[in-house]
């Protein structure tokens, strides 16, 4: 027997991989990404910023595709949160081109996914206790297809 289907996982690894793929060096782009965090604590340490941490906030079943429902179309929202330590240095804005740029490369994720929507972009977002989690948090959703309950 094999091992339960990770597509989500696959997924935010791909997103991961992209964005710490991004540099300024050619000029596309106007910062480096080293630090990229799948659902990082809430504080960050100063060596740390800038960072990207992505949260995964919810998948969601968009459909069954098969009467049988053997197959499964879901949409997995996702906050990219971009954390800055310095604005005269950084510019929110600049961090938020360069990731929606990176995104638009490549919506299927290397084939992962069907598409990627872009669904809003917060600024200063906070918990629920009124603590800054994002200077600016992005939000996708991308819709992808597993097997029913995760089987092979």
């Amino acid at each position: 027997m094999s091992t339960p289907q990770k597509i989500d996982q696959e997924i935010i690894t791909a997103i991961i991989n992209r964005i710490q793929a991004i540099n300024s060096i050619s000029g596309e782009y106007y910062y480096d990404y080293a630090n990229v965090f799948d659902h990082h604590p809430a504080t960050f340490t100063v060596g740390e910023l800038p960072a990207v941490n992505l949260r995964e906030v919810k998948e969601e079943l968009a459909k069954e595709l098969e009467a049988n429902n053997a197959i499964h179309e879901c949409g997995l929202l996702i906050d990219i949160d971009l954390i800055i330590d310095d604005p005269l240095n950084v510019n929110i804005r600049e961090m938020k081109a360069d990731i929606l740029k990176s995104i638009s490369d490549d919506l299927t994720w290397g084939g992962l996914a069907h598409t990627t929507k872009y669904i809003s972009n917060v600024r200063d977002k906070e918990d629920s206790q009124g603590n800054k989690i994002a200077d600016s948090t992005i939000r996708v959703k991308i819709i992808y297809r597993k097997n029913a309950w995760s089987k092979n």
